[in-house]
């Protein structure tokens, strides 16, 4: 579970911003639950981030996506090519590197014989990256882990421009020859050591892959030809969405695959032949895009970052995904939903700790603060009417 988040020079944020997501202590209700088994620090299951348009939303989002990205994927990047992020764009911004920071709680990933039973805990993941005229470099990259109860957190691997990767009991570096060699100045050791079948880094990178977003550079929406291949690799995931389309009411009874260009036929009521994907509504068409992240994040007890997650879909269909996340049967496992949200009444259905908010202030500079550290809001406070009183701030300057 992601309950902290450190962003600097990344996009329109500048200075450092740490962003701390745990629910004050005594705070124990179906929109929290432990950041890992057995802990007793609480972090929210849902992130709504709302906000002005251009205030950062998306950034808040693209610092989570680029992060679980670089650590896990960027050994594919094609060598030279500028990694995809941008600076903030003034003159004292560009020449400094940006720094990132996430803490997860989750399982210990090391083999048994390396460390002996330390427990579940706390991985903090580190990153920082110049940006250079030709190609970007890492100048710091580092993974700690503290387990349950502990107090001092313990070194992983530490990675510096200058003195390379260093190891530890349980991140080996023995019997790898020249790797330290192959790791490109620009590309994480986890996905670079993974390559090469390190146990450690290969286990890391399984886990982030139940992070599941539809944004990195740009929102991506995924083709209707993606979205039926995700189908098709789970006739459980089919029939759960064919189920719920039912259920709430989004105006067909029935998803087929189909070969050809026309992906998906859908049957309605009183029709005689099915309808094409071109024919249905951009609702529908949404929610089929969104509805394998939600599945598969409920299923894994990983996290989905969604951009812009109310586009088109009727409120009380974003409600009831919502309840899906707070229900202990639909979410057993504590899978995260981070979203971005126009839509303020929603609002109505959030807790304080599930709110995060966004705004820009005179030097241009995106402030990220969750509600609960706004001072003297209650827990049942209406949060719709608060927010459009200006009490929290993160209103459009409308004159």
């Amino acid at each position: 579970m992601i309950f902290r988040l450190e962003i600097e020079n990344f996009y329109s944020i500048g200075p450092v911003l740490t962003i701390d997501l745990h629910a004050r202590a005594g705070v124990d209700d179906a929109s929290v639950a432990p950041i890992y088994p057995g802990s007793e620090e609480r972090a929210p299951k849902l992130v709504a981030v709302f906000g002005p348009n251009a205030s950062g939303k998306t950034t808040f989002l693209r610092a989570i996506a680029f992060l679980v990205w670089f650590a896990r994927d960027s050994f594919q990047l094609i060598p030279g090519q500028h990694l995809p992020f941008a600076l903030f764009q003034s003159r004292d911004w560009l020449g400094k590197p940006a720094r990132l920071a996430i803490e997860i709680g989750g399982m210990p990933r090391f083999p048994p014989s390396a460390h002996g039973d330390v427990g579940s805990g706390v991985y903090r993941y580190e990153l920082q990256i110049a940006r250079r005229r030709n190609s970007d470099a890492v100048v710091q990259e580092n993974l700690f882990f503290r387990p349950h109860r502990a107090r001092k957190r313990f070194r992983v691997f530490e990675r510096t421009e200058k003195e390379g990767v260093k190891g530890s009991r349980f991140f080996p570096l023995r019997g790898l020859g020249k790797l330290a060699e192959t790791l490109r100045p620009d590309v994480s050791v986890l996905s670079t050591y993974a390559q090469f079948g390190h146990k450690v880094a290969l286990a890391l990178q399984q886990a982030l892959r139940t992070v599941f977003s539809n944004l990195l550079i740009f929102k991506e929406d995924p083709s209707p030809d993606r979205i039926a291949g995700q189908f098709r690799q789970s006739k459980e995931l089919l029939d759960a969405c064919n189920r719920e389309a039912r259920r709430l009411d989004l105006g067909f009874n029935e998803i087929r695959l189909a070969e050809g260009p026309l992906f998906f036929q859908f049957r309605h009521d009183g029709l005689e032949d099915f309808l094409p994907w071109q024919w249905e509504s951009h609702g529908t068409q949404s929610f089929l895009r969104w509805f394998p992240l939600i599945w598969w994040t409920l299923r894994t007890g990983g996290c989905a970052l969604i951009d812009e997650l109310d586009a088109s879909i009727h409120p009380d269909v974003l409600k009831e995904i919502l309840r899906w996340f707070r229900h202990p049967e639909r979410n057993p496992k504590n899978g995260q939903l981070f979203f971005t949200c126009q839509n303020t009444a929603l609002l109505e259905e959030l807790q304080k700790e599930e709110i995060v908010l966004c705004e820009k202030d005179a030097s241009g500079f995106t402030k990220v603060f969750p509600l609960a550290d706004v001072k003297n809001v209650r827990r049942g406070e209406n949060f719709f009417r608060a927010y459009h009183r200006g009490s929290y701030g993160a209103l459009p300057n409308i004159g």
